[in-house]
């Protein structure tokens, strides 16, 4: 008997007192344990060994963790990465198997390497990385080929052989030929149960038997062999056993016959069997299938209670693979450091050399950096001097051009003021009009004069002015005028628009709709709220009541503006539009 089965038989005894008072023999139990661990942990030689009987796994994995540390042997790291498995932590699994690796490869011992091939396939086919179990399976037989010759040892053959079945039975997809080859092989291993110490290898032969006539369409034979390999593996108490094949018959009463009781049972049993190893991957899997089964069965209180050990058991195994993360990464931070300051040491002359050229290459490219700099930042000042001139030029060649244009405009309005006297009445009415459009363009830039900005301007003030311009004519006409304007900065071209649109309206208004009415009234309303211009201009004449007025200069001021323009003439005038600014 190998020393890790006679590790296992130990822990089997010692758990069997953990609930009870005797602390002198759970003492002499673990001391014992560890003179086993002390005295055996040089050996390089190692057989087939299952951990399926012991229930408390974690303490087991916290002895061999700490061992670990006080030395490192080949066949405990095989043991523990089997133990991390059966626990659930796949990634740690996968480190203290590759870290057993390179001596096993290195070794004579041909069964050693054959029983590393199969732990790897059998961990990758656990965690479902189909690249990883091809890409192992071809390098066993590779070796099994190269080795035709050799007698192996039947524990790790039959091992070998009941592994192969498994992955084949996992990914067959139907092919007859493959289906046939996992048929052999699981007859050959139960041919070998006689010499196969651990018991787990016929429980999982048995169960891929059953997957075999399954995949047949004997579904007789097949719930035959599935309750065969449950009642073998609790006779010979290999607890993952128990839970896998369990959950095939749930799963086999479920898919063909249907039936949720039967199926909740046996997966109520699937459970159990994973409390007792606490393999988390077991545990999550079954408590989700029960959830959703419960749920089936509309037994809710039962579905909510394994819906909360689902999610437990799911964020476990989050936890687990996240902390394995950190500490692969901390050993890795670790390793590398020292490597780089033994590097360091045996180089250190020659890194000084380096260190002083490079020293030397960056100094003089700083100072380079800084001439460059220096002389890069006078020409960038010669150039905001040169642009900051130009600009106060262009400033003030602008502002003349507007006092210029005003003055012209002025002139102007002058002369056409100078010819109305020369018209009569009617003769008069054009040139006025024109004389009312000149005056608002002048008046334009009579404020971008006055303005600092000559981009923008208020356009409050501008057409204030405006329509204090055409006081004297509405109180001729006795007309009244109201009007409210908010403070709104306009780009110059939209300002100048608003001015021409809204002497044009009173022109209109003034010439147009107006009869023989006592109450003659305008009104002007100008707002923004949250960029938005609201123009709105109004007369009450019963002239354009119900009247058909669509003038052409004010529609075509609108499109210049890109707005759309809406007309009500049920009470007299109304002109209105928004326009986004």
């Amino acid at each position: 008997m190998s020393w890790l089965f006679l590790l296992g038989k130990t822990y089997i005894f010692f758990f069997k007192f953990e609930k009870t008072n005797h602390q002198l023999l759970k003492f002499l139990c673990v001391f014992f344990l560890l003179i086993t661990i002390s005295v055996f942990s040089q050996e390089d030689s190692f057989s087939v060994e299952n951990f399926s009987n012991i229930n408390n796994l974690d303490s087991v994995a916290n002895v061999y963790r700490k061992n670990l540390k006080k030395s490192v042997s080949t066949p405990q790291l095989i043991s523990y990465s089997k133990i991390l498995k059966q626990l659930g932590k796949i990634d740690s699994s996968y480190y203290y198997l590759n870290r057993a690796k390179a001596s096993i490869l290195k070794s004579n011992n041909k069964d050693s390497v054959l029983y590393f091939y199969t732990l790897k396939a059998e961990l990758a086919r656990f965690d479902a990385n189909r690249y990883l179990m091809d890409k192992t399976l071809l390098e066993s037989e590779k070796f099994l080929k190269s080795n035709s010759k050799y007698k192996f040892n039947s524990e790790v053959f039959v091992y070998y052989l009941n592994r192969k079945a498994a992955f084949f039975n996992e990914f067959h997809d139907g092919n007859k030929d493959t289906l046939d080859l996992i048929l052999n092989l699981t007859n050959k291993v139960l041919k070998l149960e006689h010499l196969v110490k651990d018991k787990s290898i016929i429980a999982y032969s048995l169960n891929e038997k059953a997957k075999f006539y399954e995949s047949h369409g004997s579904l007789k034979e097949s719930l035959k062999l599935y309750y065969e390999a449950l009642e073998y593996a609790k006779k010979n108490k290999i607890d993952i056993a128990t839970a896998d094949i369990a959950r095939n018959i749930a799963r086999y009463h479920q898919a063909y016959f249907h039936d949720i009781k039967s199926s909740v049972e046996f997966l109520e049993k699937a459970y159990d069997a994973s409390l007792k190893t606490k393999n988390m991957t077991q545990l999550y899997t079954n408590s989700r299938s029960l959830a959703e089964m419960y749920e089936i069965l509309e037994e809710y209180e039962n579905a909510y209670k394994y819906q909360k050990l689902e999610t437990k058991y799911l964020n476990n195994i989050y936890n687990l693979r996240t902390s394995n993360l950190l500490k692969s990464n901390e050993y890795n931070l670790r390793f590398k450091e020292q490597k780089e300051i033994i590097k360091n040491k045996t180089t250190e002359a020659e890194n000084s050399k380096r260190y002083l050229a490079l020293l030397l290459v960056i100094v003089f490219l700083i100072v380079l950096g800084l001439f460059t700099m220096y002389f890069y930042n006078l020409k960038i000042k010669r150039s905001n001097k040169a642009l900051k001139e130009l600009s106060n030029e262009n400033k003030f060649l602008l502002s003349e051009a507007n006092h210029r244009i005003n003055n012209n405009l002025q002139l102007v309005i002058i002369l056409i003021a100078d010819q109305l006297k020369k018209l009569n009445n009617e003769q008069q009415s054009s040139l006025k009009n024109l004389l009312s459009k000149v005056d608002s363009i002048a008046t334009l830039h009579r404020h971008l004069y006055k303005n600092t900005n000559k981009e923008t301007i208020n356009v409050k003030d501008y057409l204030k002015e405006i329509l204090i311009n055409f006081n004297e004519l509405l109180n001729e006409k006795n007309i009244k005028l109201d009007y409210k304007i908010s403070t709104i900065y306009l780009n110059t071209d939209t300002a100048m628009y608003f001015g021409l649109l809204l002497t044009e309206l009173i022109i209109n208004s003034m010439k147009h709709a107006f009869g023989n009415q006592k109450q003659k009234q305008i009104s002007f309303l100008l707002t923004e709220e949250n960029g938005l211009v609201d123009f709105k201009y109004s007369d009450n004449g019963t002239n354009s009541k119900n009247v058909d007025i669509k003038p052409k200069l004010v529609d075509k001021i609108c499109r210049q503006l890109k707005v759309k323009l809406y007309i009500n003439r049920t009470d007299g005038f109304l002109f209105t539009f928004t326009k986004q600014v």
